[in-house]
């Protein structure tokens, strides 16, 4: 994973910028500790998401969105598609979704799924044979009709 392209709320890159007498401060927003305290996080929230964060918060403050970068030439899609799966697990309940998307996601979906594909087309060939053999009354005569 590349670590410079990683982009969230709790990143040092994600600041709250304010006007001080010399100039500009630059305070993370959540690096290095994330708010425990519930007052502090609605403060974090309401104000600062509304003023700043449109591409990072959704409008009711109950959805981020978090992103990640993988180095083509090291990422093992099948390991990265069942560490995505066990996060999800691990996280998601009645009150919170986990949506992810992506080649990494898309490419594992595609691996872990492949022997039942493959399952269900030999099963549908086999299908499509015998109704041909019983349609056609012989096996010559769907096998050469020339």
């Amino acid at each position: 994973m590349d670590r410079f392209k990683i982009t969230s709320l709790a990143v040092n890159t994600v600041v709250d910028m304010k006007l001080v007498s010399g100039g500009y401060d630059f305070v993370p927003l959540m690096f290095p500790n994330v708010p425990r305290r519930r007052r502090r996080r609605k403060h974090c929230g309401a104000g600062l998401c509304q003023r700043f964060l449109r591409g990072l918060v959704w409008f009711d403050n109950k959805k981020t969105l978090i992103t990640a970068d993988f180095f083509d030439d090291e990422i093992d899609y099948s390991v990265v598609f069942k560490e995505l799966i066990r996060i999800q697990k691990k996280y998601e309940d009645d009150n919170h979704i986990l949506s992810m998307a992506g080649e990494p996601l898309h490419l594992g979906y595609i691996d872990n799924y492949v022997g039942t594909i493959l399952t269900i087309m030999g099963i549908t060939l086999v299908v499509m044979l015998c109704l041909f053999l019983f349609y056609f009354r012989s096996f010559r005569a769907w096998c050469c009709r020339c």
